[in-house]
């Protein structure tokens, strides 16, 4: 088994977690570490991250902005659908004669947040195999500020099926999240000695599935809290209701009921320095 390491964030946005992955990533490869990256989950919004949605539909690949600088900054032996299992796409609505937008269940926060594209990769013997749940008829009617034929290229070699509400998406997700994530964890465990796990927004421990780590850093302005991982893991446990995924769990609610066994400081655009780096890879087999 790889060395694990598990980032969070304080915050829902602007954590930070991508850029402390990216400086730890490089300097454990620089110390002769094979290191990789695994992003469980993400999503972007097709308007606010346009250039990212650029990218995607250059590549002909619906990925994960944070797993893109990761690979651009430190490298990855692995497909992009290996290292970020599931990447969903949002999509504003698109406005009536009356200023009015289209009513969805498929809008999660909002009528500019329409889940549009969700796609849920496993790993098979000679590469990735995709299935995109996609809001069809929306697209196709012209609904959402995209269209379908715009997105043509992100489905390419995958198979597609049409989603008209948010229980459709749940339902599937229900289904099939931990097969994709534990599948292609095990697959990312194989192609390194260490590997940094990235949660998504403020989510504590980012799957089931994941039964421990081996270090645990919550990112924030100008902090890293180092948290025991057993601990950790345990407090997130208690942090949700009997029953609900501990995907549920959030940092704020965990940090009500634990403290953590260290802080490193943080420098605007310099991260952590040589002194917390080295302290906390100390154990870094």
């Amino acid at each position: 088994m790889a060395f694990r390491i598990l980032i969070s964030g304080m915050n829902p946005f602007d954590s930070g977690k991508t850029s402390l992955a990216i400086q730890l990533g490089s300097w454990l490869k620089s110390s002769g570490h094979k290191v990789e990256y695994f992003k469980p989950t993400s999503g972007h919004n097709y308007w606010y991250r346009y250039s990212h949605t650029l990218h995607c539909l250059k590549l002909g690949q619906l990925v994960s902005y944070d797993a893109t600088r990761f690979v651009e900054a430190v490298g990855s032996a692995l497909p992009m659908p290996t290292i970020n299992p599931v990447h969903s796409l949002f999509i504003p609505g698109r406005l009536d004669s009356r200023g009015r937008s289209v009513f969805s269940t498929l809008g999660l926060a909002g009528w500019d947040s329409h889940l549009a594209l969700q796609r849920f990769s496993h790993p098979i013997a000679d590469g990735t195999e995709s299935t995109i749940l996609a809001a069809r008829e929306l697209l196709e009617g012209r609904r959402l500020v995209a269209n379908w034929a715009e997105l043509q290229s992100l489905l390419a070699d995958c198979k597609v099926i049409p989603i008209r509400e948010l229980d459709d998406a749940q339902e599937y997700e229900q289904d099939n999240l931990e097969e994709c994530l534990d599948k292609s964890f095990t697959r990312v465990e194989q192609s390194c000695n260490t590997t940094i796990i990235e949660s998504f927004n403020d989510s504590a421990w980012p799957w089931r599935g994941l039964q421990e780590v081996d270090l645990v850093l919550v990112v924030g302005p100008g902090h890293v809290l180092e948290y025991d991982p057993a601990k950790y893991r345990q407090s997130a446990e208690m942090a949700v209701r009997d029953g609900a995924d501990i995907r549920g769990a959030t940092f704020s609610a965990v940090a009500e009921l634990l403290r953590p066994r260290r802080i490193h400081e943080l420098r605007p655009e310099v991260g952590l320095d040589a002194n917390s780096l080295t302290d906390m890879t100390r154990t870094v087999k």
